[in-house]
This record gives C-alpha cells, structure tokens and sequence, in this order.
C-alpha cells in the first residue's frame, strides 16, 4: 500500500517530484518514507534525479517499468475495492456516501492544502 500510494502522487507528475513534495503527500508515516523510496528504487519503479537548475534537490520520477507496475497494481486495486466494497451498495448508498465524502473533503482541503487537491 505505501508503495501504491507513491506510485499513484508520480504518476500524478510526469516530471517527477521533489523529495519533500511527494513525503507531504503520502498518506502513512513519514518515519519510513526514505527507506520506501529506496525499495522502489532498487525494484526499478523510480529513480532519483538531480535537476540541473537545481542541485540541492532531488525529484522522484516514476521509470517506464514503474508505470507498466502502476497500471497492474490499478486494475487489481480497482477489482479489490468492487468485489469488497461497491458492489454491495445500492445506487442511494452510492449517492449518500459520495454525497458525506464531498462535505468532508471540503472540510479537510483548507486544513492540508499540501495534501489534499481539489
């Protein structure tokens, strides 16, 4: 899952993100964000990069066999949540439940604007 939830901020951002930009974003601790970043380095699925005008920084950017990866992990992620989770709501559950994720989702966007986007 922390993998999942890297994979799906770099491949929000072709051009890969900032070190900090994409710890912010993730939705698990940040104790052991490097060491993710590490291990998905070693897999393959990203790879660090020194931008030239900016030498201090280090962007994040999703490899050709990280998006090859993240389309696979999608379909299996998206099959998981229908077969344990939609298809056992009715179309008015659907409705109410979209109807209190958008209240909160309002509620919660000003408190983390570096987390959550509209």
């Amino acid at each position: 899952m922390r993998w999942y939830d890297a994979l799906v901020h770099l491949e929000e951002t072709p051009d890969g993100l900032r070190m900090n930009e994409l710890a912010e974003r993730i939705l698990y601790s940040k104790s052991g964000f490097t060491g993710v970043v590490d291990r998905l380095e070693e897999a393959g699925l990203v790879q660090r990069v020194r931008p030239e005008n900016d030498r201090r920084s280090i962007l994040v950017v999703l490899t050709d066999q990280g998006r090859t990866t993240m389309e696979q992990a999608r379909r299996h992620h998206r099959h998981a949540i229908e077969q344990h989770f939609s298809q056992h709501l009715s179309d008015s559950d659907i409705k109410a439940l979209t109807h209190a994720l958008e209240k909160l989702s309002a509620h919660a966007r000003p408190l983390r604007p570096g987390r959550i986007r509209g």
